[in-house]
């Protein structure tokens, strides 16, 4: 795939997450639709694998019910593509044992993606 076509990729991936908010049901089809069967996904914690990945996505939509990701730069160059970001919502569940707290949360970070086969491959 294009480095046009990977970021692409990166941005539907990005606008469709989007849409689960409201619904940590349909993670397991959207995850299925954009990552790797050999996903692996680095966060500070550890490296998870496609399953826990899904668990991790929908355990973050159950408690931030409004997230809302905007993507604030991307850079693409061969399979990887680059995003800076921030994430906006309202705390409304308890997320990696701290219990709700109703007020609005803002994120800035950053993600690298490995884009393999038209899916990611590593995040």
């Amino acid at each position: 795939m294009s480095t046009k076509g990977n970021k692409d990729l990166v941005r539907q991936f990005i606008k469709d997450r989007n849409e689960l908010a409201d619904d940590a049901s349909k993670v397991h089809s959207w995850s299925e639709k954009y990552c790797a069967t050999g996903l692996v996904h680095h966060v500070p914690e550890r490296d998870m694998n496609r399953e826990q990945n899904m668990k991790y996505i929908a355990s973050i939509m159950s408690a931030i019910p409004d997230f809302n990701e905007s993507v604030d730069d991307m850079v693409g160059e061969g399979d990887n593509v680059v995003v800076r970001y921030t994430i906006q919502g309202t705390h409304k569940g308890t997320y990696a044992g701290i219990p709700s707290t109703g007020k609005h949360v803002s994120i800035i970070g950053c993600d690298i993606f490995k884009i393999e086969g038209n899916k990611i491959l590593e995040w």
